[in-house]
C-alpha cells in the first residue's frame, strides 16, 4: 500500500491511526534486528568509510547552500538556546561528567590532540579573543548583577 503525501488529509489521518503506530514500530524492530546483526549489509554499509565519506560531502554541500532549511535552523537563536539548555541540564548529570572527565583524560594522552590544543593556548590572536570575550561576559554580568561596569557611568542601570 503507498504512503499517502505529506500534508494532505489523508497522511494526517493516517498519522493518527493505530496502524501507523504499529507501522512505526515493526519498521523500528526490523532496523534494530538489522543493525544488531553484525553480518547486515545495513550495517556493513553505515559503517563503511566509503558510506560516511558520502554521508559528510551530503551534509556540507547541504550546509553550504545559504537557503538549507537546516542552516536557518542552526543559525537560529531558539535553536542554540535550546542547545545551551540541553548541555547545561545534561552535565548536571554526574553520569555525563564522569564520562566528559574520562574523554578529555583521554584526549590529553593523545599527543597530537595535546600538542593542538597546547599551540592554541599560546597563540597570541587567540588569546587576545579569549580576552575579549572574557571581559565581555564580565561586562555582561555586571550589568545584570546591577554594578556599574569598569570606567563607565557610576549608577547602577539595575
Amino acid at each position: 500500500m503507498p504512503l499517502p503525501k505529506k500534508g494532505t488529509p489523508e497522511y494526517e489521518a493516517w498519522r493518527n491511526s493505530p496502524a501507523y503506530e504499529e507501522w512505526r514500530k515493526t519498521t523500528s524492530q526490523v532496523v534494530k534486528d538489522l543493525w544488531q546483526d553484525p553480518n547486515s549489509k545495513l550495517r556493513q554499509a553505515r559503517q563503511s568509510d566509503e558510506y560516511r565519506e558520502k554521508h559528510r560531502q551530503r551534509m556540507l554541500k547541504q550546509w553550504q547552500e545559504p537557503n538549507s532549511k537546516i542552516r536557518q535552523v542552526c543559525q537560529s537563536e531558539e535553536f542554540r538556546e535550546k542547545v545551551r539548555q540541553a548541555i547545561k541540564e545534561a552535565m548536571q548529570d554526574p553520569e555525563v561528567r564522569a564520562r566528559q572527565s574520562e574523554s578529555v583524560k583521554q584526549a590529553w594522552q593523545n599527543p597530537e590532540i595535546r600538542e593542538k590544543y597546547l599551540s592554541f593556548l599560546r597563540d597570541p590572536e587567540a588569546n587576545k579573543e579569549r580576552r575579549k570575550r572574557i571581559s565581555e561576559g564580565m561586562r555582561k554580568s555586571s550589568k545584570r548583577i546591577g554594578r556599574p561596569p569598569k570606567g563607565g557611568e557610576t549608577e547602577c542601570s539595575g
